[in-house]
């Protein structure tokens, strides 16, 4: 047989004569395949920054695909297939470059770039919480009465370590007026307390602000991710970068040690493993060797890192006409430095009241509560331990005649009487 090569596309005859002359004439057609062809658009809607589980495909009818995905991108599965997985970074251009191989063996090369859109989440400060201030047409208060409602109360602490705090529908003006709370973070007042309409909740108040910074952050916090529910799977890091509309890039960091908490307590790196944490932190348990110094840090990092709305982006060094600001959180007040005990609040009152104290050292402490002939008619704390801090104890005087009473503190060689009025 005879082969011929490099022929052409087209018709083509072949003539062949043997030894006696005779000839023999065939015509033979040559088809070339269609030139593959590979195109990649760009994905609608784009993704999101910080994110996974997205999807890509590729045009359909090849026998094999070979995925690439590079710049701000990880492909994570669907390498062979039509159609790919693949993760985002922070911010960046993200490359997808895809080889196709048709039934015959042809191949094609196509690629596309695209960016990635930044993820925003909305928070607010525990200072806008407690101001009249207004979002996007809605006041404080009318946001704060929206995330809280008749079947979903708002509750910090444990009420299974009986420290915790219950606001309910109809309290939520307490909210606006106790907030920002100051002084240091501390663990809740023993009891499990519900909110009053008089915004009595048990826990230590001065010049009407809860005196538990911790208390107010993670009431923040609780808030904030019922405003944003994408927030609570935010994940954390030891440092993050957000920007707001003005283009101002402010930079926040986390205590390892609290990232190491939530790792040795098996909660999540996220938002909503924080929250756990710093409600575990109130209930005075466990928290798997983080302060609450560095939890409360960590809830104020959250709660401001996306105030009023702002996105997270990657943290640069410089950025050319952008200020980057260094975030130095929040500061606390000190522990008490002297011993003291406040006016009962309120006073008048009917039939409940708060007192509070001041503790600036480790001591033993009795409470009581007397009438007019030095009788005896309550105990509220019976010769217990208590450490440097600011307290508040709740005195409920149902069964109690209207009238004088006085309450008197011992704290160590510190002790002090005060008067109160019942009044039904």
């Amino acid at each position: 047989p005879q082969t011929f090569s490099n022929l052409g596309p087209g018709s083509h005859t072949v003539t062949v004569k043997d030894a006696n002359g005779c000839e023999k004439s065939a015509s033979i057609t040559i088809n070339e395949p269609a030139p593959v062809t590979c195109n990649l658009s760009t994905p609608n809607p784009l993704p999101f920054c910080s994110s996974t589980g997205n999807t890509f495909s590729g045009p359909a009818g090849f026998a094999s695909y070979a995925w690439t995905v590079s710049g701000n991108g990880t492909l994570t599965g669907g390498q062979g297939t039509q159609t790919i997985t693949y993760s985002v970074g922070a911010s960046g251009d993200i490359i997808i470059k895809l080889t196709v191989t048709d039934a015959n063996g042809c191949q094609a090369t196509c690629e596309t770039q695209f960016t990635c859109v930044p993820r925003e989440h909305c928070s607010f400060t525990q200072g806008f919480y407690g101001s009249p201030g207004k979002f996007r047409g809605e006041t404080a208060l009318q946001i704060i009465q929206r995330l809280i409602t008749v079947g979903l109360p708002l509750v910090v602490g444990k009420t299974s370590a009986n420290r915790s705090l219950t606001i309910k529908d109809g309290t939520e003006q307490c909210i606006n007026t106790l907030l920002p709370a100051g002084s240091t973070p501390s663990k809740l007042a023993s009891g499990n307390f519900t909110m009053t309409s008089s915004c009595a909740s048990g826990q230590p108040v001065k010049n009407k602000r809860w005196q538990n910074v911790l208390l107010g952050q993670t009431v923040t916090l609780s808030l904030n991710v019922r405003y944003d529910p994408t927030l609570a799977f935010f994940e954390l890091a030891s440092s993050f970068c957000t920007q707001g509309a003005s283009g101002g890039i402010v930079k926040f960091t986390i205590s390892s040690s609290v990232l190491t908490a939530l790792t040795n307590l098996g909660l999540p790196q996220t938002v909503s493993g924080l929250l756990e944490l710093a409600n575990l932190a109130l209930a005075g348990q466990p928290t798997g060797g983080a302060s609450l110094s560095n939890i409360n840090n960590a809830v104020d990092a959250i709660n401001n890192g996306f105030d009023g709305c702002r996105s997270m982006v990657t943290c640069p060094l410089t950025k050319a006409g952008v200020e980057i600001t260094e975030y130095e959180g929040e500061s606390i007040t000190e522990a008490p430095t002297d011993y003291a005990l406040d006016v009962n609040y309120p006073n008048p009152f009917n039939p409940s009241t708060v007192i509070q104290f001041d503790l600036p050292k480790t001591v033993i402490v009795s409470l009581k509560v007397y009438n007019i002939f030095g009788q005896e008619v309550a105990t509220l704390v019976d010769n217990e331990a208590y450490e440097a801090g600011q307290y508040a104890m709740p005195f409920n005087a149902s069964g109690l005649a209207s009238g004088v009473y006085f309450y008197r503190l011992q704290a160590g060689e510190f002790t002090k009487t005060r008067k109160m009025m019942l009044m039904r």
